[in-house]
Order: C-alpha cells, then structure tokens, then sequence
C-alpha cells in the first residue's frame, strides 16, 4: 500500500512538473512570436508602400507588399495505399441441428485520400495582386482576381483556393521569426481594395493587439493557447 501511494505521490509531481515546463514554453514561444509580430507591424505602419526588387516582373499597377523567407509549399499529395482483408462467411446446415460455416475472403485496397504534404522550401512573395511562392523546385502563383477564399490553419499555415487551381494549396512557415503568412495575406488586401493609409492603420492596430495579447499571457501565469 505504502509503495502504491509512493508511486501515485511521484506520478502526481511528474504531471504537475511537466505541465509547469509546457506552460513555461508556451509561454516562452508565444511572448516572443508576439513581440515579432508587433514589431513587423510596426515597421509596415511606418514604412508602406516597401521598395523592394522581387524575383518576378510586377504588372502594371501591381505593387509589392511583403516578402517572407523560409516558407514551405504545401499541397495535397496522394496517400499510401492500405490493402485490408475483408471475410465473407456462408453457413449451410447439414442436417437438422447441425450447421457448417465457410469463411472466405478477398483483399480490399480502398483509393487512399490526399493528404498535405511539404513539397518544396522557399519564399513567398505578396503583392496588391497575387502571393508567388519561388522554391528550390517548384514555383506556385495565387492570383487574387482568381481568389475563391483562404483559411488559415496550425503551425502558421495559410492555405488559398483560386478558381484556376482544383486543389487547394498554400505555404507554411518554417520558422516563427517573422510576421505570419496570413497576417501579410490581410494586409495585402487591406493594400489592394482600400490603399495603403488603411493598411498602415491595420498595421498599426494590429500591433497595438500583439503586445495586449502579450500582456494578458505575462499577467495571468497559466493562460493557455486558446
């Protein structure tokens, strides 16, 4: 009994310990992703429209907005094919009473589903009229007069539906160290349908919602992700 109260005293402090150490990291990680974030913001409210040369020519009327590095081109991709074996039981009565059950089978491979997968590293260029992604391998462009709609998913992912792409694809940060994609995805909107003092005022604003959410994490210990 002593030993299992032992054993149930120590599980209790590793729990809690580990628990402490992931809120410590998260709240490490996410103290400095939002000081990153507040001061990008503030370098676009002060400094739009950026000069800037792009990798591509830009079309007339097009003007460039922001560019991020270490980007990742994420698409679906065909899954792994999993065969499965599937049986198929016959029962046949012999006599009164008396029963035999045959089981027979076949194999099954259902078609797998798409899964996203990081196909190519690189950088992601946004403009008030499209988002280029230029990698090592393959070059992708989203075009905002084709634009279906964008969502935006863990891990600084923004995945974008264009009318002239049947799948839906996008880009992924590798790294936390610059603004996320889908808040330079606003900004460019912001660019294209009300000019450029609104998006230096989203910036602005946006920054200003950075350092509050910083504050509420430093002043409430065991704030979480949500």
């Amino acid at each position: 009994m002593e030993f299992i109260l032992t054993v149930l005293f120590w599980s209790a402090v590793v729990g809690v310990v580990g628990a402490a150490l992931w809120q410590q990291n998260f709240r490490r990680q996410f103290l400095n992703l939002a000081e990153t974030q507040a001061s990008r913001l503030d370098f676009l409210a002060q400094g739009l429209p950026l000069q800037r040369e792009t990798q591509f020519p830009l079309r007339s009327q097009e003007e460039y907005v922001y560019h991020l590095d270490n980007i990742h081109l994420i698409e679906p991709r065909r899954g792994p094919r999993v065969t499965r074996r599937s049986t198929d039981a016959v029962t046949v009565a012999l006599a009164k009473g008396i029963y035999y059950t045959a089981a027979g089978g076949k194999s099954v491979s259902p078609e797998p589903e798409d899964e996203l997968r990081e196909i190519d590293l690189g950088t992601a260029t946004f403009t008030t009229q499209r988002v280029v992604f230029v990698g090592t391998k393959q070059s992708r462009e989203w075009d905002f007069a084709k634009l279906l709609g964008w969502d935006v998913g863990n891990g600084g992912r923004l995945m974008i539906a264009v009318s002239n792409r049947q799948k839906v694809s996008g880009i992924q940060m590798a790294n936390r160290l610059d603004l996320m994609p889908d808040v330079v995805m606003q900004i460019a909107g912001q660019a294209r349908d009300e000019g450029w003092e609104w998006a230096r005022e989203a910036c602005k604003m946006g920054a200003k919602k950075a350092r509050a959410q910083a504050q509420f994490v430093r002043e409430n210990t065991w704030a979480g992700e949500e």
